[in-house]
């Protein structure tokens, strides 16, 4: 029902928010707009007003509600992007440790259990290492996929 025809119907001249909590109420209405606008003309005054007003604060606290959950959720991704990226970091940080350590002996179980054996093959082929029995079959089982 329009805000015009709630006016014809019933006289009165609700506010827009006012009109907008009525609308609610109207929603939810099982009648038609003349059942509806013939039983809130015989609401008390008093009554609709109450009526309206809480509708209109029960509304004012979805919203407030709804930023206050979205600022919450947006905090919350922020610090799971500031975790991961620590994360990110500390592991960057450890394989790179790792490989250090196949300078020393090409063949370092801690590297091998720490970092991945592309990048252990890789570093290897750039340093100019030999490459072990599992290097070779991890190249081996790559060419052979393609």
């Amino acid at each position: 029902m329009l805000l015009s025809e709630f006016q014809e119907r019933t006289l009165m001249k609700p506010t827009a928010d006012e009109y907008s909590a009525i609308e609610e109420i109207y929603m939810k209405h099982e009648g038609e707009k003349d059942a509806f606008c013939a039983e809130w003309k015989k609401t008390p005054e008093a009554m609709r007003n109450a009526i309206v007003k809480t509708v209109m604060e029960a509304n004012e606290i979805i919203e407030v509600t709804t930023n206050e959950l979205e600022a919450a959720k947006a905090h919350e991704e922020q610090e799971v992007k500031e975790r991961a990226d620590i994360y990110s970091r500390y592991v960057k940080f450890v394989r790179e440790t790792a490989v250090s350590l196949l300078d020393n002996d090409p063949d370092d179980e801690v590297a091998y259990k720490l970092v991945p054996m592309k990048e252990i093959v890789l570093y290897k082929a750039r340093k100019g290492h030999d490459m072990n029995e599992r290097d070779i079959e991890f190249m081996t089982d790559r060419i052979s996929e393609e």
